[in-house]
């Protein structure tokens, strides 16, 4: 088990709305170590937190780019997800 934290700046075009800003935020993580033989392992984590989103959200046919974010909001998320295959070297 563990804390992360994570920061991000984007800027995406989805159903011809964009989305442009910044987020920042953290939560837990919990891992796992399967021993798959003597040097071997396959390990698995995953975790979930908050976000603080600050964005400029707007539709980019119809209207011009606003000049400071107009959406602000704390959004739960999966922060992390990850699997690694191991090799111990001796």
């Amino acid at each position: 088990m563990g804390i992360i934290g994570t920061a991000a700046n984007y800027n995406i075009l989805l159903n011809d709305t964009r989305h442009a800003g910044d987020a920042f935020g953290g939560g837990l993580t919990y891992g796992y170590s399967f021993v798959l033989g003597k040097r071997w392992s396959l390990e698995t984590s995953i975790g979930a937190g908050a976000l603080h989103l600050r964005e400029k959200r707007f539709n980019e046919n119809t209207e011009a780019e606003p000049e400071s974010a107009n959406r602000r909001q704390w959004v739960f998320a999966p922060l992390k997800a990850g699997v690694t295959l191991v090799y111990i070297i001796k």
